[in-house]
């Protein structure tokens, strides 16, 4: 109860009883908007209805409110399971962001009926899978998991066929990503990102 129902132009405001139920006294051939007022955290389903030249009881002028949705779901790291702490989770559009905590979880409270997309960063790396479509919250939604996929290294000595000793200043490549130059005992390392 308590939720104000205001019927514009001209009528005065309801206020819901503990049941859920209004009442608005009008005059005759009345027309104009009924619009419920929405606690904090949720929506009604139909934001307003209208009313056409009224001329008797209007009864079942309903409202339904939606309370807003939970989505959670954990992050880990590929090689161990383990939780991955400070990744950011963007919630597109208009969703905003939640961040892991130390052991990966994380959670995000979002209109009912939210659409869009969720996607992770982190400062390297990359995620499987890329992103999460979420198709019109109607209810909380857990599981939504991402899997960390932290960058590989590629490490090795460049040496001198004949006398083994290494080869000091030599560039390497791996595609335009990468790019390495051995040091004065011949080793390099590349850097890769999944």
């Amino acid at each position: 109860g308590g939720i104000p129902v205001v019927g514009t132009p001209n009528l005065a405001t309801a206020t819901t009883d503990a049941g859920g139920a209004y009442s608005l006294t009008s005059f005759w051939g009345w027309s104009g908007t009924l619009v419920p007022e929405a606690p904090l955290g949720g929506a009604f389903l139909a934001a307003s209805r209208t009313v056409n030249d009224l001329r008797q009881d209007l009864p079942d002028q309903d409202f339904v409110w939606a309370p807003d949705r939970v989505v959670s779901g954990r992050v880990t790291h590929e090689d161990t399971g383990a939780g991955v702490e400070g990744v950011t989770l963007t919630f597109a559009p208009d969703g905003g962001t939640a961040t892991t905590s130390a052991d990966g979880q994380y959670s995000k409270t979002l209109p009912h009926g939210w659409s869009g997309t969720i996607g992770a960063s982190f400062s390297s790396g990359s995620f499987a899978p890329a992103s999460r479509a979420q198709a019109a919250l109607a209810a909380d939604r857990s599981g939504q998991d991402f899997t960390w996929l932290p960058p590989r290294t590629i490490a090795g000595r460049l040496l001198n066929e004949d006398t083994g000793a290494g080869l000091p200043g030599v560039g390497l490549y791996c595609g335009t990503t990468c790019v390495a130059t051995s040091g004065s005992d011949g080793g390099y390392q590349f850097t890769v990102q999944q």
